[in-house]
């Protein structure tokens, strides 16, 4: 910005030079500019350089410096206080459908929730009660985090502010705690900060809870499931360090067996995991592996014939999306989603590269398959509608698709015929 403005003087003093000497070749009196013709003639300029140089006006850096100033923090009442304000917005008495889609979400399939200050970029959500939190985008790198329920036909509740610089994130409640991570997770009642293998569940009305994952593992960036409700989270092993695997080529090769054996289904390998945040020892291991959530990236492309193009480059980056838009069902956030039933406490999950549906019992331990097949499921879907039934959906293929109208139902079922034999 300084050398766009010394750039600016420059050109306009050399201008200006120019047309003093215009003027003094004049012998006429009445030739020479006066000070506002001056002025004129200058403000004129200056706007001439900056259209060619395409360069913003003053006014338009003031208002990109009004955007990407931080949101003001209100730190002003008590937890206490926040909790009393919360607990007088009215709570569902028949339970809420909540529809995800890549820009919020749509309650009983009526009509998108949306927030007059910014976009909702990250939500939580508690079908029984209709309680859910969520943060919206107010300037660049700056956010709010606000609490309503479906049937709340006023304001959200200002929760707290958040910054992002770069990878980091400080989030400040309303109520004065401040909590630094590398992201953070919404819930139906507050957020959670997330440090690597660290996590901080703020909980409204009742501070902060600290839960540390085992070694080798960290707290999985995206959360398919309401830790608030269920009080699961999900883990994901920490991937092997390239000095490590260098130094030991007998466990690279290791590792590409496990790798090539889970792509057959004869191995397994276990790279998530969904813990208790209230019991760390109850902990379930999930047949998935971290390679499957990347998407390829192509660029330096040219056109080689009418059907081909040749690409110098490919990058694997994580995305929940492919580049054509559509979910990238490889990635683990469509394959494991956990919820609080009416009476249970579960999981729905795609193991096995694709090839098995299961239903694990959050609180035995217990699990079911519901679907299988050689070829795997692409498409999975498990969605829960007002009453707590989930239902589930998969395809693929050329195949016929295999639907679950109420996948607790048909755990229990599956779990007390296996108990008769």
């Amino acid at each position: 910005m300084k050398n766009k403005r010394i750039l600016i003087s420059s050109l306009l003093a050399m201008t200006m030079m120019v047309v003093s000497g215009c003027s003094s070749k004049s012998s006429n009196v009445q030739d020479n500019l006066s000070a506002a013709e001056q002025t004129r003639l200058k403000q004129a300029l200056l706007k001439k350089i900056r259209m060619q140089l395409n360069m913003p006006s003053e006014r338009h850096e003031e208002k990109q410096k009004e955007d990407s100033t931080p949101v003001k923090e209100v730190a002003n009442v008590s937890e206490s206080e926040l909790l009393s304000k919360i607990e007088k917005l009215p709570l569902s008495q028949k339970g809420v459908k909540f529809t995800k889609r890549r820009d919020g979400f749509v309650i009983d399939n009526k009509q998108s929730y949306i927030d007059p200050e910014g976009s909702i970029t990250n939500y939580g959500y508690n079908w029984k009660d209709g309680s859910f939190c969520y943060a919206i985008k107010v300037a660049p790198n700056s956010y709010k985090i606000k609490y309503n329920t479906a049937v709340n036909p006023g304001e959200a509740v200002d929760i707290a502010t958040m910054q992002r610089e770069g990878n980091t994130y400080a989030v400040t409640t309303v109520s004065g705690k401040k909590l630094n991570g590398k992201g953070i997770i919404m819930t139906s009642k507050g957020f959670i900060v997330v440090r690597d293998a660290t996590a901080f569940n703020y909980v409204i009305g009742k501070g902060i809870q600290n839960f540390v994952a085992p070694q080798g593992w960290h707290i999985a960036s995206f959360q398919n499931g309401d830790v608030a409700s269920t009080n699961f989270i999900l883990l994901e092993r920490d991937p092997a360090t390239t000095s490590s695997s260098s130094l030991n080529p007998f466990a690279d090769l290791i590792k590409s067996t496990k790798e090539l054996g889970n792509a057959f289904g004869v191995i397994e390998k276990k790279d998530y995991m969904l813990v208790s945040l209230q019991n760390p020892d109850k902990k379930y291991k999930l047949n998935i592996t971290l390679g499957e959530k990347e998407v390829a990236l192509y660029s330096q492309c040219r056109q080689t014939s009418r059907y081909y193009q040749q690409c110098d480059q490919m990058d694997m980056r994580e995305s929940l999306y492919s580049p054509n838009g559509l979910k990238n069902f490889n990635h683990y956030y469509w394959n494991i989603t956990w919820f609080s039933g009416k009476n249970k406490i579960f999981a729905v999950v795609k193991e096995g590269n694709n090839r098995n549906v299961n239903v694990l019992d959050l609180q035995t331990g217990k699990k079911v398959t519901v679907a299988s097949r050689v070829t795997g499921f692409p498409e999975f879907e498990a969605i829960q509608d007002n009453t707590g039934t989930v239902k589930l959906h998969v395809a693929g293929g050329f195949l016929p698709s295999v639907d679950v109208t109420n996948v607790e139902q048909k755990l229990t079922e599956k779990m007390q015929t296996v108990a008769k034999k």
